[in-house]
């Protein structure tokens, strides 16, 4: 039989995990003709997540579980789960019940259609205008499908896990990454429901360095545009500065040539300033990638064979 890999990393989700856990077995015993393991990711959890955790994998050796040192970030624990992954069809969601496990042998019924990837698109989320925007602006930028309504909810095919973990750079955007391999994909709509207990641990700062990251690991327009502005103002302080010259022989004490110099001095200094950040923040990721450090560090792990091998 074939097996399904389910990842989930989570962070603080203590009233969660046993929830989950209770609903996906329940799918799963309708779904006799493949067999089944769940990978939790403990993201660095401060509440008692693990301790349920082990609860759960002692009397369940299909549940599988991965404790990182710290908290990494919710991207690189998943790519912790996908590389201990070892089903035919892998499939990603978030612990916090917002995604229905009653989709899961949807996007099964999506991977057996030989699609390489189906993604789980929200039909009722409440449209947050900041990060339609943002998910917009970078959609354009980068030229990938990067959709709002598109979550981490998805059934990925055997051969893109593999491809995905062949990836190094630790400045990840997994949504951009399945993108950017160019596998055949789907689309699964679900209603988004309510959290079971908790909040959300996704803030506006961590969306905005999330989007950043994917920026400039995947477009170098940042780039392009730093020169362009440089030059568009070069040119526009050139003319003025000729302009500021020419008047003084037609009205000298029309304006005082130290007002345009300031003016001019800050507008550029503001250009630079611009222009180093964006640059900052590509040797930046230069220098992380450099450092060579691990992507994760794994504190524990439960159930897993030695034969199951996955770089740390």
């Amino acid at each position: 039989m074939k097996k399904i890999s389910l990842v989930i990393p989570l962070y603080n989700e203590e009233d969660n995990v046993n929830v989950i856990y209770h609903q996906l077995t329940n799918q799963f015993s309708q779904l006799s003709n493949y067999v089944f393991e769940i990978i939790f990711v403990d993201d660095g959890s401060k509440d008692q997540s693990l301790f349920n955790l082990n609860a759960i994998a002692h009397l369940d050796k299909k549940v599988k579980i991965i404790s990182l040192s710290r908290n990494f970030g919710n991207q690189i624990a998943l790519s912790a789960g996908l590389r201990a992954s070892t089903g035919d069809a892998v499939i990603t969601m978030d612990c916090d019940l917002q995604h229905p496990v009653t989709l899961v042998p949807i996007l099964i019924k999506q991977w057996e259609k030989n699609f390489h990837i189906s993604m789980a698109t929200r039909i009722n989320k409440k449209e947050n205008i900041s990060s339609k925007v943002f998910f917009y602006i970078l959609h354009k930028i980068t030229n990938l499908g990067i959709d709002n309504n598109v979550s981490d909810y998805r059934i990925l095919d055997r051969k893109v896990v593999d491809t995905i973990n062949t990836f190094t750079e630790h400045t990840r955007f997994v949504r951009a990454m399945l993108d950017w391999t160019g596998f055949s994909k789907s689309y699964v709509p679900f209603f988004v429901e309510r959290r079971n207990s908790g909040h959300s641990h996704f803030s506006y700062s961590k969306l905005f360095n999330l989007g950043l990251g994917a920026l400039t690991s995947f477009s170098l327009f940042p780039l392009k545009v730093a020169f362009l502005l440089g030059n568009l103002i070069f040119w526009l302080s050139s003319i003025l500065l000729l302009f500021m010259i020419s008047y003084r022989f037609i009205d000298p004490l029309m304006f005082t040539p130290a007002a345009y110099f300031i003016v001019l001095n800050a507008v550029l200094s503001g250009l630079v300033l611009i222009c180093l950040g964006i640059v900052a923040h590509y040797v930046g990721n230069i220098h992380t990638e450099s450092l060579n450090r691990p992507l994760y560090i794994i504190k524990d792990k439960v159930n897993f064979e030695e034969k199951d091998q996955f770089r740390d």
